[in-house]
């Protein structure tokens, strides 16, 4: 067996046309993504999810990372609450303060100078091991957290998610503390950052998605505001969501105690929505963040990380731009 022709689709999947034993004349096309990718995901999901205990005893050579975010309904106040309590030695992301000021859209990635300054100021160089965490069990912010770190090129071994969060942390007898948010001071601590776009959708591209239907978009959202049934958090927002898309509530994917379902419950909850996992995929939901439970949930299942749509609804939904959208009435 040999490769005759070896490419790269634009999210990162790989096609082949396979000669097999010596039978030249036979071109099978076949979709080698999930195969291409298992020796890199085998190293690069070998720390994915980290547990307490491989934190508690790994202490000393990773940097920690709160990225804790609520809605702005939950009324919750994530800087508050982590110098109230949080993991020894932990950083605070902020993902609303590390995002680019310069639209009017909620925690857009920013540019990569400022996420370089900011890596910085929390003092993590492009080699650290890098945990991340929210202080509820589910993986919401931190799985956001963790594709940014990919998208601004950190090695993907480096990036671990802690399982279960906080809650798990302290369930299993390990300490916390509080204390106020330190910003790095040692001005040696450099980081360079390497922007990968093919992580990231534009509207335009999501635009364009309509007619040509290159990937599918999965949508994060709950199922009332996917079709159109209340109005969005954010006010002034359209109700709706992008046409052709398919509704994958991001609390879906996950057990009572915040972890992931298995593998099997994922495919088959997959399957059952209509989503063809060998096919390409791409996430939204309403601001970018829990699109990245998704992303994060196929990259665990052994599939290319699918890029997420950056603006999401908080943009396409903007009345203003009077996009195409759909609702549970025009279904």
């Amino acid at each position: 067996m040999f490769f005759r022709n070896f490419k790269f689709n634009k999210v990162g999947q790989t096609s082949i046309t396979l000669l097999t034993n010596n039978n030249l004349t036979s071109n099978t096309r076949i979709s080698y993504s999930k195969v291409f990718y298992s020796t890199t995901i085998k190293m690069s999901k070998e720390n994915l999810f980290v547990s307490p205990k491989w934190l508690n005893d790994n202490f000393e050579r990773v940097k920690i990372l709160d990225a804790s975010w609520f809605m702005p309904a939950e009324k919750r106040d994530s800087r508050g609450e982590f110098q109230q309590k949080h993991i020894k030695n932990s950083k605070f992301f902020d993902i609303d303060e590390i995002c680019d000021k310069t639209v009017k859209l909620p925690h857009n990635l920013p540019s990569v100078e400022f996420f370089e300054k900011e890596m910085q100021r929390l003092g993590i160089k492009n080699d650290d091991h890098v945990v991340i965490y929210d202080t509820r069990a589910q993986y919401v912010a931190s799985a956001r957290v963790w594709w940014t770190f990919l998208v601004f090129g950190h090695d993907q071994s480096k990036v671990s998610l802690l399982e279960g969060g906080l809650p798990n942390w302290e369930k299993s007898g390990y300490s916390v503390e509080s204390g106020p948010i330190v910003n790095n001071q040692d001005a040696s601590i450099q980081y360079k950052a390497t922007y990968n776009g093919q992580l990231v959708r534009s509207k335009e591209e999501m635009l364009d998605n309509i007619q040509s239907k290159k990937f599918q978009v999965l949508d994060a959202r709950p199922g009332d505001r996917f079709w159109g049934r209340i109005d969005e958090p954010r006010p002034g927002l359209r109700r709706g969501h992008i046409p052709n898309s398919l509704n994958i509530p991001w609390v879906d994917l996950l057990s009572k105690d915040g972890g992931y379902h298995t593998k099997e419950q994922l495919e088959k909850l997959f399957s059952d929505k209509g989503v063809n996992l060998n096919e390409p995929i791409s996430t939204t939901c309403g601001s970018g963040t829990t699109a990245a439970v998704i992303s994060l949930s196929l990259f665990k299942l052994g599939y290319p990380i699918p890029p997420i749509y950056d603006g999401s609804w908080s943009e396409y939904g903007q009345p203003s731009l009077k996009l195409p959208a759909s609702c549970s009435n025009d279904q």
